[in-house]
């Protein structure tokens, strides 16, 4: 009798925790195609971390722009150029980003090496996976950094330069 209650009861947990694993595994949020802007910003920084999210999520490309956390976040520890301020001017607010406090476009794309190795083959690493661009708008200029990533979010390579798009002609 006891042996039988033994069993029954080890039956009832594993059954317990595979339902436990279950709801786990089908509760977690998918991210495929979502508006990364709405979220509130500690998701926007969790899916801004993770190199794996940021290749099925929508940032909108060309729209909505994010605050300093979420590009930090984004930068994957590269160092955010706090320099900025002083050689270029603080980062431009506009629109609905004054309330916010969004400062740059931010988009991670997968690469295709058979499509870019004939061009940018001396460029992009073999190792890379994801090419992350952030573009942070100044009083000046956009100031672009790209970073080159592998799968598991490891920076391979990164370069930056600034541009001044405003600057009129003479």
């Amino acid at each position: 009798m006891r042996r039988k209650f033994l069993i029954v009861g080890t039956a009832v947990l594993i059954i317990a925790a595979l339902v436990v694993i279950a709801v786990k595994i089908t509760s977690a949020k998918d991210y495929t195609g979502v508006a990364v802007s709405p979220l509130p910003v500690d998701e926007q920084v969790r899916v801004a971390r993770s190199v794996r999210l940021s290749a099925v999520v929508n940032w909108g490309e060309g729209g909505p722009m994010y605050p300093r956390e979420v590009v930090e976040a984004f930068l994957l520890g590269h160092p955010y150029p706090d320099f900025l301020d002083a050689k270029y001017g603080k980062p431009e607010l506009c629109g609905r980003s004054k309330e916010r406090n969004e400062i740059a476009f931010l988009r991670q794309s997968t690469i295709d090496h058979e499509r870019t190795r004939i061009f940018y083959h001396y460029i992009i690493p073999p190792e890379a996976v994801y090419q992350r661009t952030i573009n942070i708008y100044t009083r000046s200029g956009i100031y672009t950094i790209g970073l080159y990533v592998d799968r598991r979010g490891r920076i391979i390579r990164s370069w930056s330069n600034f541009n001044n798009p405003w600057r009129g002609p003479g």
